[in-house]
């Protein structure tokens, strides 16, 4: 991102958090936030800093959403979300951050790889002068055809990069729109070369990563800090009487507002939309043009290591070590999230041991964490990506009041508001683009 871009968004950030004051007759009213996740959360905390009430309902019994810390073997790993630094520059995450005092780690390590696909070993070297041939034959026109075309030759070199797609995306390639197809690959690709080894030497690029110096829980706890959150709320039903939402929890209670802010995944999302009349016609079938993907994730306490291989990569799975190295996260994506432990399990033991030749892991199952996202009733999935299914619409923007948002998620009659990674034009699937949604969402809700 360049200069002048970060500081039009840092003004544009600094205005949201710190801007007037709105305390006229009009405001007198209570904003309904459905979930309390990071979206959600900042939401709300925008709408604080502007003495504007709001209420967080939350289905379960915690704040955070999809992202959660663990103690695991003396150590801190995620469950979901880890690294800021996949929102790119992460502006507005590191604006908040800031604000709210939660210290951020900045880390500057090699970035090395080791391939392990179907009982062979690849070569990273080998992977990104693929890479550099791809984009020299195709430039600057590059289709999944073409992709294919290249990789042919290359089995082990193709199945890795499949497998990345499934991890970072969710999904399985062939799932994906062509657009949506060739951005994974454009962010594997410019991410892989930029970090890429010396040609002649073979030593490893740096990669720098940013992460919450004390787990997503910190940031979580201090954002949540003060807000009306109240929890066991999962939302049924939104009737419309007398230009104001009832809302109808699981729970038997019933709330009326005016206005409504859906903080909610996607995939709750679409069930709230299908089961209520209260959207416009056209929004629940253009939803279709989303989906949310599948992410499994297996968390491994070490033992003891002296590796210092950042990333292998597997026929189903990528592995990376937390900060600490007191444990190693098993990251699968898309079909392959649906793995079997118990199928699985000599499977992981021999692919670990191949790469991680100087570590031991602790192969008691049960000290082992499991999150399968697709399993969790509350959220039914990971992240969003675009699918085969009428891509364009999703990805279509409008300036609003001179905020540029997805014109899928516009406010629906001034009164109906989405926040969520899967809202985010800049960087969808992210902590990052959970953020940025609620900053422009809750400043076109105060604007007139």
């Amino acid at each position: 991102m360049n200069s002048l871009k970060i500081i039009l968004i840092s003004a544009f950030i600094i205005h949201s958090f710190t801007g007037k004051k709105i305390l006229d007759k009009d405001r007198d009213e209570t904003i309904a936030i459905i979930g309390a996740g990071i979206a959600g959360l900042s939401a709300g905390y925008i709408l604080k800093q502007n003495n504007i009430k709001s209420v967080i309902f939350e289905a379960s019994n915690v704040s955070g959403g999809r992202t959660q810390s663990i103690s695991i073997n003396k150590g801190i790993d995620e469950i979901g979300g880890k690294e800021i630094s996949d929102g790119g520059d992460a502006v507005y995450l590191r604006y908040l951050a800031n604000k709210l005092h939660v210290p951020l780690i900045d880390i500057n390590k090699p970035h090395t790889i080791r391939y392990y696909i179907n009982g062979k070993k690849g070569s990273f070297y080998d992977f990104t002068y693929l890479l550099r041939k791809i984009i020299n034959e195709n430039t600057p026109v590059l289709n999944s055809y073409e992709l294919e075309r290249s990789f042919k030759n290359n089995p082990i070199l193709y199945s890795a990069l499949k497998t990345r797609i499934q991890c970072y995306e969710g999904a399985d390639s062939h799932l994906l729109s062509e657009s949506g197809y060739i951005s994974a690959i454009e962010r594997i690709i410019s991410t892989t070369l930029e970090r890429s080894p010396d040609e002649f030497s073979q030593t490893a690029g740096i990669r720098k990563s940013t992460e919450f110096e004390n787990g997503t829980n910190d940031f979580i706890q201090k954002l949540a800090k003060g807000q009306n959150i109240l929890y066991g709320y999962e939302l049924l039903k939104i009737e419309e009487q007398k230009n104001q939402y009832v809302l109808i929890f699981l729970n038997g209670e019933r709330r009326t507002v005016k206005k409504v802010v859906f903080a909610v995944p996607l995939p709750k999302l679409k069930e709230l939309v299908n089961d209520n009349k209260i959207f416009s016609p056209s929004f629940s079938e253009n939803l279709k043009s989303v989906e949310m993907g599948n992410n499994t994730k297996i968390i491994i306490p070490i033992v003891e290591t002296k590796d210092n291989i950042e990333f292998g990569v597997f026929s189903k799975y990528i592995t990376w070590f937390n900060r600490s190295k007191t444990s190693i996260t098993l990251y699968f994506g898309g079909k392959a999230a649906d793995v079997s432990i118990k199928e699985e399990y000599e499977n992981i033991r021999r692919d670990l041991n191949q790469i991680y030749e100087a570590s031991k892991f602790d192969w008691d199952v049960k000290t082992w964490s499991v999150t399968k996202w697709n399993d969790n009733p509350l959220y039914k999935g990971s992240y969003s990506f675009p699918s085969k299914c009428n891509s364009e619409n999703y990805e279509k923007t409008v300036q609003l009041k001179d905020i540029s948002i997805r014109n899928l998620f516009k406010p629906q009659r001034d009164k109906l508001y989405f926040v969520g990674e899967h809202v985010s034009v800049e960087n969808p699937g992210t902590m990052e683009g959970a953020v940025e949604s609620s900053v422009k969402m809750m400043n076109l809700l105060q604007k007139k």
